[in-house]
């Protein structure tokens, strides 16, 4: 099941980054894959992701077999997922896996920040309907798309986490 969290960077300013909606399984290349809602929630992102840089789509993601230039947001992680996830992980230049990790940290222990907190923080500056941020379960496209996410996200309470940077 998906979650929320309040994401307080601890620093002299105690600057607060909004509610986060993280996965609780892994999605992508080798994943868990098993939770439609986690594998919608990250397809959400890769969508919004893809529509502010539009000119990496044809080129490192595969059109679906409709020939539709946008990320499906199915629940299913197929070679579309997986190449997106790979996608968005080169251009924010961490480890290019193609899997999207549970996140339990702010940063994994090599010091590089989760996927899925990207994610979150791209959405959150660059987002279309990113006034949305923190509460997904009311975008209209999780509405519309993501019947199983939007569910598990109004149902869930925020949990408040303190990370380190």
């Amino acid at each position: 099941m998906a979650r929320k969290e309040l994401m307080s960077e601890v620093s002299s300013e105690d600057e607060d980054l909004g509610v986060f909606t993280l996965n609780e399984i892994t999605v992508g290349r080798y994943g868990n894959n098993q939770r439609r809602a986690d594998v919608q929630l990250i397809q959400f992102f890769l969508q919004s992701f893809f529509f502010s840089h539009p000119e990496l789509f044809g080129v490192a993601v595969p059109p679906t077999s409709n020939g539709s230039p946008i990320i499906r947001i199915d629940g299913l992680c197929g070679a579309q997922t997986i190449a997106a996830i790979k996608a968005f992980q080169n251009n924010r230049n961490v480890r290019v896996d193609g899997l999207v990790s549970v996140a339990n940290r702010l940063t994994n222990f090599n010091g590089q920040n989760y996927t899925i907190h990207l994610l979150n923080q791209h959405f959150r500056l660059h987002g279309n309907g990113k006034q949305f941020h923190g509460h997904l379960e009311d975008h209209p496209i999780i509405m519309d798309f993501a019947p199983e996410l939007q569910s598990e996200l109004a149902s869930k309470s925020v949990q408040d986490v303190l990370v380190n940077v």
